[in-house]
């Protein structure tokens, strides 16, 4: 909210969109495109807690000992 606040181009500038509202507040995603924070490739699950595994366009991160900078790729 903050980035969007301050600037009227914060979700063209980083490829996102308002895909709803919950309350007051906008639902948002990130478009697909070759550059978006899940990678190119997400495998969706059957399932009812939302989990998915997806692709990451950071992999040289996984040479790196410390794996702070994700997740997992699970959600």
């Amino acid at each position: 909210m903050p980035g969007m606040t301050k600037n009227k181009n914060y979700l063209a500038r980083h490829n996102m969109e308002i895909t709803g509202y919950a309350g007051n507040l906008p639902v948002t995603r990130q478009k697909p495109g070759p550059n978006i924070s899940l990678g190119k490739v997400k495998f969706l699950f059957p399932n009812t807690d939302n989990i998915y595994l997806h692709d990451t366009p950071a992999k040289s991160l996984f040479g790196e000992t410390k794996r702070a900078f994700s997740h997992g790729c699970i959600r």
